[in-house]
């Protein structure tokens, strides 16, 4: 009994394999002819295997926690980034087309030489049996044509370059239900005149016919970025 005392006490240090040698074959011998003390170290042993099994999964459950919170944070991260880049993206935007809108409510009108019609500086509005002798200069890459009439009417406009007069560069049918044209993909380097045909003499309205709005200079903004 007092050998099993004995043994009881040292059953720590041995498990924890901290005793000497001659401490570590008296028990073992012990416990190899008590099966008191024999059942009393597997005990131990089951406790101590239950304790690390509880410790793994612990740590399972810890490691899992913190893999699920770095990756909510990667994602709320990369959220944030989106989010800033979408609203820096939105406010550029806005900043260039409100400058547009400005510029296109109060164009500069560039001077142009003497006998130059500057349709930036206003609309004309003249005869069609005389309109071709008005040279026209745009910046903004379009003329627009507009036939006023109140009677039936059907007719042909006719958009020239100043430096090649012998053919037209672009045509358009008007009548009295679809009374206007707008020619694009102009330039301002150069020079043009309008002509027209029909059955009748018309007035001709002619301009630049700006578009003056938000979305247009925001659309205007968007296509310069995209190169359309």
């Amino acid at each position: 009994m007092i050998n099993c005392n004995i043994v009881s006490d040292l059953l720590p240090v041995y498990l924890e394999n901290t005793c000497t040698a001659d401490t570590k074959n008296f028990v073992e011998e012990h416990v190899g002819i008590c099966e008191n003390c024999r059942k009393l170290l597997e005990g131990i042993n089951k406790e101590n295997d239950t304790e690390n099994t509880v410790l793994c999964e612990d740590d399972k459950i810890i490691t899992e926690i913190i893999n699920r919170v770095q990756k909510r944070r990667t994602r709320t991260a990369f959220i944030i980034v989106a989010v800033v880049a979408v609203i820096t993206l939105m406010l550029g935007l806005i900043v260039s087309a409100t400058i547009h809108l400005r510029h296109s409510m109060n164009p500069t009108v560039y001077e142009v030489e003497d006998g130059v019609c500057n349709l930036t500086a206003g609309d004309i509005t003249v005869d069609s049996e005389n309109v071709f002798e008005y040279v026209l200069f745009t910046n903004y890459a379009q003329i627009s044509v507009t036939v006023n009439c109140e009677d039936n009417f059907e007719g042909i406009v006719y958009l020239y370059n100043c430096d090649y007069p012998d053919d037209f560069v672009m045509l358009s049918q008007v009548n009295n239900k679809d009374n206007s044209v707008l020619f694009t993909g102009l330039s301002s380097s150069y020079r043009y005149y309008v002509d027209y045909s029909g059955d009748e003499d018309v007035e001709l309205i002619l301009s630049e016919s700006r578009t003056v709005s938000f979305w247009n200079s925001l659309k205007t903004v968007v296509s310069e970025i995209l190169g359309l």
